[in-house]
């Protein structure tokens, strides 16, 4: 077995590990800090080429992180009185991600682009065959919890992996014009979405991605790639509740948006009413420098209902106040600036996550380990091209 096989099953096992295994097991306990083990023993492993982590364009990474532990041990006592050693307990997330940021420049440095694609491509199709077994088998006992299960537009719902399926769904289409069998996981991944995953916020910003990198009028082909595509969304939505209209199914979709009851509590009123109930805890200082991270034995201060993850963007406002957001975007910015250098497939993948931000705000996509692992890998891997290709300038 050589190196770069090594490096490559380090990096399917930290994903794996990242996505809680697609709830097959029961990891949630010690995931992260088996990533953190594995991140750790990587760098140490490496230890002596540390120095070429620490460059310029790494600068948001650790000073949101470093600001973000700060800003929780302080604001935490002050606003809630959470002591100093449960605060550095709740941001153990923030070193944990920088561990794993370190360690994935080593483990992406000068690794087969070749054979990374092919680990992508099983872990796509795996992704697609599972989740529609689960989907039309309704066999949901292999599952260890079934938290992933809901009712939406009157059929199942499951989301599995989400950042995987957005993530691999743009990095195959971006690829499907140098290597036409991209399309088979980019059809099953975005089959995926309409039918099962059904997250509207997710749905909207793809579309809106895919047209603004599909429409080129100098370029004929993107018409056949357009007209596929909206073939594949049309049916998939009339699929998910085999309607005779063509048009009931997105009627449907619009209602449930604002009807809580049946939306399954996933509706604009209740996203609302999340946000003005965390929004009632900040005062001035807590908008510029943060409320803090709050640690499971201070879980009691907030309404078991309502989560921050629904509110997206607004969590690390919330979390890590104006400064400690501006410092997040930051890391936003250097992602499209250096995905901005070239017109690669990965280059084109990393404008296309900055857009899913912005597009789908109520998402936050790098503030969990998931979306963090997907977004660092893309990103180093682009800074690693415009390095080898003098970009960097």
């Amino acid at each position: 077995m050589n190196y770069n096989t090594i490096r490559l099953l380090v990096l399917l096992l930290i994903h794996t590990l990242s996505v809680n295994i697609y709830f097959l097991i029961d990891t949630e306990a010690y995931q992260k800090d088996i990533i953190f083990l594995i991140s750790s023993f990587v760098i140490l492993l490496n230890i002596k080429y540390i120095k070429i982590v620490f460059t310029r364009e790494d600068k948001y990474i650790y000073l949101f992180a470093i600001y973000a532990v700060l800003s929780t041990c302080f604001m935490s006592a002050f606003n809630f009185g959470q002591p100093f050693i449960y605060s550095l307990l709740a941001s153990r997330l923030l070193l944990i991600i920088v561990v794993m940021y370190i360690s994935l420049n080593f483990l992406l440095k000068g690794i087969n682009l070749k054979s990374l694609y092919k680990v992508a491509y099983v872990v796509s199709i795996f992704l697609v065959l599972f989740s529609f077994y689960l989907y039309f088998s309704k066999n949901l006992s292999i599952l260890y919890i079934d938290t992933t299960y809901a009712y939406r537009l009157g059929a199942i719902r499951l989301t599995i992996a989400p950042m995987t399926l957005i993530t691999m769904l743009l990095f195959f289409y971006f690829h499907t014009k140098q290597n036409s069998l991209s399309y088979i996981p980019f059809i099953g991944l975005i089959s995926m979405l309409v039918v099962i995953d059904k997250t509207r916020s997710s749905l909207i910003a793809v579309i809106l991605i895919l047209l603004i990198f599909s429409i080129n009028l100098k370029d004929k082909k993107n018409f056949k790639k357009l007209y596929i595509f909206f073939l594949i969304v049309v049916l998939s939505i009339i699929f998910t509740n085999f309607e005779s209209s063509i048009f009931q199914p997105f009627i449907n979709m619009y209602e449930h948006t604002q009807n809580e009851v049946a939306s399954g509590s996933g509706n604009v009123n209740v996203r609302a009413m999340e946000f003005a109930y965390f929004l009632k805890f900040l005062d001035i200082p807590s908008m510029i420098f943060g409320y803090g991270m709050d640690n499971h034995a201070y879980k009691y201060l907030y309404y078991s209902k309502f989560y921050l993850s629904d509110l997206g963007i607004f969590k690390v406002f919330y979390l890590h106040g104006i400064i400690g957001l501006l410092l997040f975007i930051g890391i936003y910015y250097q992602m499209y600036k250096q995905a901005m250098k070239s017109n690669t497939p990965l280059h084109q993948t990393g404008k296309a996550l900055v857009l899913v931000q912005i597009f789908a705000p109520t998402l936050n996509i790098t503030y969990h380990l998931e979306g963090i692992f997907l977004f660092f890998v893309i990103y180093i891997l682009i800074k690693q091209y415009n390095i080898r290709n003098n970009l960097n300038g």
